[in-house]
């Protein structure tokens, strides 16, 4: 089976938003969900701030990472934070996901970024892929706010 990534467009945000929900699902968070397919098309296509690699095999969909650049004060510089990684489950197992990381690592290492993102403490077959690819893992406790005017 032959695995080819690239850099996706609004033509693949059906295929994004079928693997974002399917991993809402697996957490359990489907109810976080906010955003629309129409959402998820204009942020590939207009905004410039998020971006996704699609993994294809045998012209179908395997897999997708998002991620967004942001600035790394401790470091000085770009920091590419990954969102999420998705394979689907008919190609689990078959090195999908680390093409992926393995496409992100290209572009972190063409702006000279580090990579970081979050992985729930409970993902144990997550916290293992990351550790086979060499991730140093911490545990951090994430915080979250939406303020709103009062």
């Amino acid at each position: 089976m032959s695995i080819t990534t690239r850099s996706a467009t609004s033509t693949d945000a059906s295929h994004i938003d079928r693997l974002l929900r399917a991993l809402a699902e697996f957490e359990g968070v489907t109810a976080d969900l906010t955003f629309t397919l129409a959402d998820l098309e204009r942020a590939l296509s207009e905004s410039g701030q998020f971006h996704a690699v699609v993994a294809e095999s045998d012209d179908q969909i395997a897999g997708c990472v998002t991620y967004t650049w942001d600035f790394a004060i401790w470091s000085g510089g770009p920091i590419l934070r990954v969102d999420d990684l998705v394979v689907d489950e008919r190609y689990r197992g078959l090195g999908v996901g680390t093409a992926l990381m393995q496409a992100l690592a290209e572009r972190a290492l063409e702006r000279g970024a580090n990579m970081r993102w979050e992985v729930e403490p409970n993902n144990e077959n997550a916290l293992k892929f990351y550790a086979r690819l060499g991730v140093s893992l911490r545990n951090k406790i994430v915080a979250r706010w939406s303020p709103t005017k009062g």
